[in-house]
């Protein structure tokens, strides 16, 4: 994702990534169903990119962005994605092939989930 523009691909992997942490800020904030709505769209075939960004701002797909709603409350995240320590054997892909995205089962063996389509992503091959 470095670069001038990231591609949709790009930006629905890091939006898949990102959609859990996305999601608890949003609750700490107040934002949730603003998010909802945003993830709907994403999920009928809207664009990733723009939901990332407003998400996580505007310089970039690894800048994060501020949210105040209501008054008084914030959220604001650190850069990159979150440490991860695979267990188990294989990895697994986008179960819709809308990016290119891998992952690894989790700690306790369990295969990972589409965040941003929330659907159990597909043993890659």
């Amino acid at each position: 994702m470095e670069g001038s523009e990231p591609t949709e691909d790009e930006a629905f992997a890091a939006w898949c990534a990102h959609l859990p942490a996305i999601s608890e800020e949003a609750e700490e904030a107040g934002a949730s169903a603003r998010l909802e709505r945003d993830v709907a769209r994403v999920r009928a075939g809207g664009s990733a990119l723009t939901a990332y960004r407003k998400w996580r701002g505007t310089d970039g797909l690894g800048t994060w962005r501020s949210w105040s709603e209501p008054a008084g409350a914030g959220m604001a995240g650190l850069p990159g994605p979150s440490p991860v320590r695979p267990t188990g054997a294989g990895t697994y892909r986008c179960p819709e092939a809308r990016c290119d995205r891998r992952a690894s089962r989790d700690e306790q063996g369990h295969p990972p989930t589409c965040a941003a389509l929330d659907i159990p992503m597909t043993p890659a091959r």
